[in-house]
């Protein structure tokens, strides 16, 4: 949420760079693809259905790149919460509100779904201390 702690001298030598986006609204704010996307400790904070978001990923990776994802696992975390499904959750709409919290944790079969249905082929899905981590391929 802040550059404060950006590097402009690592900006500079490795050709990296950093944006405030709001990724459920905004388009990605690079033109070019790349090669691997780091989305981690992101997907609980989403705000509203994310396969339009896993779709901008999904165009903005190279042929066989690489989504890295980490999120809390809903079992671990509330375990008796019942979440709404994935799917069910509204899509943004022009005007809607944001609020800034860890609004849904995700079950295995939901990150499965969600991965499948946006035209992710699974590389890895593991669990490791109560989140779940995957690597999803283009």
């Amino acid at each position: 949420m802040t550059d404060a702690y950006w590097s402009r001298e690592l900006e500079a030598e490795y050709s990296i760079s950093w944006s405030k986006t709001n990724i459920e609204v905004e388009a990605v704010p690079w033109p070019h693809s790349f090669d691997v996307v780091i989305f981690t400790e992101v997907l609980e904070h989403m705000n509203y259905n994310p396969v339009p978001v896993f779709h901008k990923i999904h165009q903005c990776l190279v042929p066989g790149g690489l989504l890295l994802i980490s999120t809390p696992w809903s079992r671990h975390y509330t375990p008796d919460h019942r979440w709404p499904d994935v799917f069910a959750l509204p899509y943004y709409q022009e005007g809607d509100a944001f609020v800034d919290a860890e609004c849904k944790y995700y079950t295995i079969d939901e990150l499965v779904a969600l991965s499948l249905h946006t035209g992710f082929a699974i590389q890895f899905l593991q669990l490791y201390q109560g989140h779940l981590l995957a690597g999803l391929m283009k």
